[in-house]
């Protein structure tokens, strides 16, 4: 670990919420061997650089430049890229697609699973994680929902608890046909 790594893993592992999100990357590194990576809003890298030490190749991706910058400055590894240029995304490319807490955040939902979709191999799988406060169900069946539209099989799934009020969601799908993605019906671009 470079400049701070070590300290940044621990202080995560500390938070309450930022520890059930690293959970997340921790599953998806156990599977993730020998599997090229995409980090879908990576952030500020520490989920990339952990899945990193057990895939054959792990890209972190993230709209925000100071991110990424912070993220090649803490964590690096040899097997591991950064960007923020959406261009860059690359189609059909990746084993695994991690997209850790992003849906909740973002305003057009299906574009982004879509796009994140669209960089899985055949056969690969989309890791979605996401909060969902008060019991509200609203994430968890758009993502249901547009999973079955486009084709994906859901594999596995699970919860795991921030607070009494709140928990964090996991699901894993798998992409099995060749399928254009019906997410773009309603307008959304490529």
């Amino acid at each position: 670990m470079e400049r701070g790594s070590e300290e940044i893993i621990r202080t995560i592992r500390e938070d309450p919420f930022l520890s059930v999100m690293f959970s997340c990357y921790e599953r998806a590194g156990e599977c993730a061997e020998d599997k090229r990576v995409l980090d879908y809003g990576c952030g500020y890298g520490w989920g990339s650089w952990w899945t990193a030490a057990w895939a054959r190749e792990v890209t972190g991706y993230d709209p925000d430049r100071e991110r990424i910058q912070f993220a090649r400055e803490y964590f690096e590894r040899e097997n591991l890229s950064y960007f923020w240029n959406r261009a860059e995304l690359v189609k059909g490319q990746y084993d695994m697609v991690c997209l850790f807490m992003v849906v909740p955040y973002i305003k057009d939902k299906e574009a982004v699973l879509g796009e994140a979709v669209s960089c899985l191999a055949q056969g690969g799988t989309l890791w979605v994680s996401y909060k969902m406060k008060n019991g509200e169900e609203e994430i968890k069946e758009l993502i249901a929902d547009w999973a079955y539209k486009t084709g994906l099989n859901r594999i596995d799934s699970e919860e795991n608890v921030l607070s009494d009020a709140e928990n964090m969601r996991l699901d894993i799908f798998e992409k099995t046909e060749v399928r254009e993605y019906e997410c773009f019906m309603n307008g959304a671009s490529r």
